[in-house]
């Protein structure tokens, strides 16, 4: 490691070259993961900079893995005795062209920047960020494959990529889809190897660069909420508005994941989101509207043990989106919905990329979230299955004090994604302080170290990808936690393990992520 680490000196600046205390605490976890040591941290300021650091690592057979803002929790972003790149230096927006309909980023910029800088054109990308995206990373989102604004519509990040600028395992700098095929903005010209980097953890390549597709951002907007008694007839309205290609954006609370939110919330904070709702109205009158149904219904119309359903749209005109709305309430009240003000979709819209405080829960406890992207026609099963594994170990996680919600959103009719939420007592990381409010981390309880609760955890989380695996679900964020090469058949894993060997025969590149 010294020899990597004096070769690294000659061709990265002392002060972007970090090692021993120059490390912050920050680098040792991600969101759930934690590891006792890192060696070498690099801050890259150019894809030409990271060739550079891959070839020294290939030289001394060390392992690199990239990391953006770390907000993982599978694994995927932490390791011991490999040299972690820092991307965040790589935020540039480099190029829009509107009329084309590309944008073109480094990889370390993150959604809520990115969004920023295409504001000023009214243009944003398809799919436009995760809720994570005041700090999460274009190149982190697409090597995990991430889902949320424009999710329900366009797809998952990846299906808004229109080209990649990668640095492989060989220290080569490679171009694909629109930033290699000469096409000013299409991705698809013969074989898509664009989409060989795409949901790869790293595995095949240090992603540098980006190319984006674009869309208007003139757009009307509004959205329902509806609320059911019944969790088979809630997975129900979610799968028709999912069918439908109606909404942008469809997300479901269970009644466990309501209580929590309240208890999260204070009035002044209540309040604070209303106000940035009645800023983004296209109207005063809408403005006033937004603060009278507030102010008339606060949180005394939400019942808190039912399902709800929150689904935003766009549209160009507000004529196409008043169909849009009238076609949404069809959909719910055919499963027996029943209307509640659009206080969340609005508050979520107004508010994209809010401070993280939803990494912990609403007394300070730890969190960890576990999802399934399953077929629609599958939810309800599962469901079904995850509520028996919550009583049967109900015991348990009342001695260890283990609570838990689930979280619902759709990839359009592609599957209904369920995502069961974990909270406990524990310690926090230096991760939580980094991207946590501080006001509002001030205000949460401290808790000692609990072991026991956290084996609990990655003991039920086991069993919760069992019952996905059963129920033939396929995941994003792999990292080192869900299963992939072992669901693959023998033939397809072999391809796999194949290209890994002819983009990085050396397994320098985050090695043992997708079980490679």
């Amino acid at each position: 490691m010294k020899k990597l680490i004096n070769d690294l000196s000659l061709v990265i600046a002392a002060d972007r070259l970090l090692v021993g205390d120059m490390i912050s605490s920050v680098y040792y976890s991600d969101v759930f993961y934690e590891v006792k040591d890192v060696n070498v941290v690099v801050m890259v300021a150019s894809a030409e900079e990271v060739e550079l650091v891959v070839k020294c690592c290939i030289r001394y057979k060390i392992g690199i893995l990239s990391r953006g803002a770390g907000l993982s929790y599978t694994g995927g972003v932490v390791a011991e005795g490999l040299v972690v790149l820092d991307m965040s230096l790589m935020d540039k927006v480099l190029s829009v062209d509107v009329e084309n309909g590309v944008v073109v980023v480094e990889a370390g910029c993150s959604w809520k920047h990115l969004l920023g800088e295409l504001s000023v054109h009214g243009v944003k990308t398809r799919f436009w960020g995760t809720l994570s995206g005041i700090h999460a990373t274009v190149g982190g989102s697409l090597s995990q494959h991430s889902l949320f604004w424009g999710s329900a519509r366009y797809g998952c990040s990846a299906e808004s990529v229109l080209g990649l600028e990668v640095v492989s395992g060989l220290g080569e700098k490679l171009n694909v889809g629109c930033l290699g095929n000469g096409s000013a903005a299409f991705r698809w010209f013969g074989v898509d190897s664009c989409g060989l980097f795409l949901g790869d953890c790293g595995a095949f390549g240090v992603k540098t660069k980006v190319a984006l597709r674009l869309v208007s951002d003139s757009l009307y907007t509004d959205g329902v909420s509806f609320e059911f008694k019944h969790r088979s007839s809630f997975l129900k309205a979610l799968q028709a508005v999912a069918n439908s290609g109606i909404g942008t954006e469809v997300v479901g609370f269970d009644p466990l994941l309501q209580q929590a939110r309240l208890k999260r919330e204070s009035l002044v904070s209540d309040l604070k989101v209303v106000s940035e709702v009645a800023k983004h109205e296209k109207s005063i009158l809408r403005s006033l509207w937004s603060l009278l149904t507030f102010a008339f219904y606060g949180r005394r119309k939400f019942s808190p043990d039912c399902y709800q359903l929150h689904v935003l749209s766009e549209q160009y005109s507000r004529a196409s989106l008043k169909e849009d709305i009238k076609q949404l309430h069809s959909l719910a009240y055919a499963h027996g919905g029943n209307k509640l003000p659009t206080i969340i979709p609005k508050a979520l819209r107004a508010n994209p990329f809010s401070p993280l405080n939803n990494m912990l829960g609403p007394q300070g406890e730890r969190w960890l979230p576990i999802h399934g992207i399953v077929a629609h026609g599958d939810a309800e099963i599962v469901c079904s299955e995850l509520a028996d594994l919550f009583v049967m170990h109900a015991s348990e996680m009342q001695k260890y004090k283990v609570t838990y919600s689930i979280l619902f959103s759709a990839l359009g009719s592609q599957g209904a994604v369920i995502e069961p939420v974990f909270y406990w007592e524990d310690e926090l990381y230096a991760i939580h302080a980094k991207y946590i409010d501080t006001g509002y981390l001030s205000r949460l309880r401290k808790f000692p170290a609990n072991p026991d609760g956290k084996l609990l955890v990655l003991h039920l989380k086991d069993k919760i990808i069992a019952i996905f695996t059963k129920y033939h679900a396929v995941h994003f964020q792999i990292g080192r936690s869900y299963p992939y090469l072992v669901k693959l058949a023998p033939s397809n894993a072999k391809l796999v393990r194949d290209i890994k060997n002819i983009l990085d025969p050396h397994n320098v590149m985050n090695p043992g992520v997708l079980g490679l």
